[in-house]
């Protein structure tokens, strides 16, 4: 199957109206999505793993080791660990999704979640990258900080909405 850029737009478009619709339904606590921050940490734990594991596997790559997965034995470990620690971050998001919603509601916040977790993590790594950028007034940097603070956390608030949410299945 051939991705054409028409594809791609709609595969775009259908991410963003869904993530759309699901702020919506939080916003209006008609679903949980993260049911308190542990499970917000839980779920970035999707993308931390993994970037913790790959940093201290390229610092422990030698010069001669070709695999930088399974060259060595620690780097070995660190792969099976991170693997270990990723997948049991995906299983307790989707747990953690399914316990709250129902089946067919938390398989679909369950994949939300995994999605905005790399969002999320991309917006705190422009935001550290802004606020280091050369070249920027001190008036104009704080106004940004100001700023993104402020919206990242409406959006936090919002997105960890378990204790406004009726609870509709007992787990």
């Amino acid at each position: 199957m051939e991705f054409s850029e028409q594809s791609i737009q709609l595969l775009i478009i259908a991410f963003a109206s869904s993530f759309i619709a699901i702020f919506i339904a939080a916003a209006t606590n008609k679903v949980t999505v993260f049911k308190d921050y542990g499970d917000l940490w839980i779920t970035l734990g999707l993308i931390l793993w993994p970037t913790i594991g790959i940093t201290i596997l390229t610092n422990l790559q030698g010069d001669g080791a070709a695999d930088i997965y399974f060259g060595t034995v620690p780097s070995s470990v660190i792969t099976i660990g991170t693997t270990c620690l990723t997948l049991f971050s995906l299983y307790k998001t989707f747990i953690n999704s399914i316990s709250a919603n129902g089946l067919i509601i938390g398989v679909v916040i369950g994949i939300f979640k995994a999605v905005s977790s790399i969002i999320i993590i991309f917006s705190v790594i422009g935001f550290i990258n802004r606020i280091t950028e050369k070249n920027k007034s001190f008036g104009s940097t704080l106004i940004f900080i100001t700023i993104f603070t402020w919206i990242f956390a409406w959006i936090l608030k919002t997105l960890v909405n378990g204790h406004r949410v009726k609870p509709k299945f007992i787990s």
